[in-house]
């Protein structure tokens, strides 16, 4: 979930997992479901490192670090 179309050009060549599904949430902040209205695991995709980690996610990606 994402309203830049860069995400999903940056992650279209990630999101292939060879051999299996996986099911999980790629979010912008602003987009981020609130705490305990999604089950699916939550990355949220970030514009730069954080000084601490997001709160209510399993993860994030920052966008300079990926490659597709």
């Amino acid at each position: 979930m994402a309203h830049e179309p860069f995400w999903q050009a940056l992650l279209n060549g990630c999101a292939a997992a060879p051999g299996g599904n996986v099911i999980l949430l790629l979010t912008t902040p602003d987009l981020l479901p609130k705490t305990g209205t999604c089950l699916l695991p939550t990355v949220v995709l970030l514009e730069e490192e954080p000084l601490v980690g997001p709160s209510g996610v399993s993860d994030w990606l920052v966008r300079d670090t990926l490659t597709g």
